[in-house]
């Protein structure tokens, strides 16, 4: 809280930090207070080069233009995993729900965090302790994106490569960000970004 013996540049500062907050806590979907100094950015090193990009058409055109020429079975829920030993070179197999079984040198194991807390998948030889106890340990962020469409553009529209509009709100995390997507849904539309707690007010916030 900014009190009425302070400055509106100090008002202002506070609002710029809290931006800046705002973003790193979009980036790692929880309020800034819950991250490692040390280790928050850990996956810095391995993110992608290149310029951020939006698909026109969805995530689903590049789902199913890497799935050509594969078998892929929808509605196929996986019971059991069996695997072989630290260091064994042995076959995997998979059991699904309906008792049909799969066989593979090796499985690639990409189901929410969920799936496995839950236990819903049964694992033989069970998982390495470590591993049980990182999957015990992680928790579930919250991110919130909200698709704001107009009649008219009354932004000043940025360069090809600066579509990003920033905002420091009064209260950190809320609208910090907009994105400028009138190019992939040809009509004026900005996508504005929730995070940290607001992201999490907003779960609850009735859609009027």
């Amino acid at each position: 809280m900014i009190s009425s013996e302070e400055s509106l540049d100090d008002a202002r500062e506070l609002q710029l930090f809290n931006w800046h907050c705002a973003n790193i806590e979009y980036s790692t979907a929880t309020d800034i207070h819950n991250l490692s100094a040390r280790n928050w950015a850990l996956d810095d090193e391995n993110a992608f080069d290149g310029d951020h990009c939006l698909l026109k058409t969805g995530y689903c055109a590049l789902a199913e233009h890497l799935a050509q020429g594969l078998d892929i079975r929808l509605n196929s829920k996986v019971k059991l995993v069996e695997h072989g030993k630290d260091g064994a070179q042995a076959a995997c197999k998979v059991t699904l729900e309906d008792g049909q079984t799969l066989s593979s040198d090796v499985v690639v194991l990409t189901v929410p965090l969920g799936v496995l807390k839950k236990n819903d998948i049964t694992f033989y030889p069970q998982l390495p302790r470590w591993k049980q106890a990182a999957i015990d340990k992680l928790g579930f962020g919250v991110l919130n994106k909200v698709v704001l469409a107009f009649d008219k553009i009354f932004w000043q529209r940025a360069t090809p490569k600066g579509k990003y509009i920033g905002y420091a709100s009064e209260r950190k995390g809320q609208f910090y960000l907009f994105i400028d997507i009138t190019d992939c849904t040809s009509k004026p539309t900005l996508l504005a970004l929730i995070s940290g707690s607001m992201a999490t007010e907003l779960e609850v916030t009735p859609d009027e």
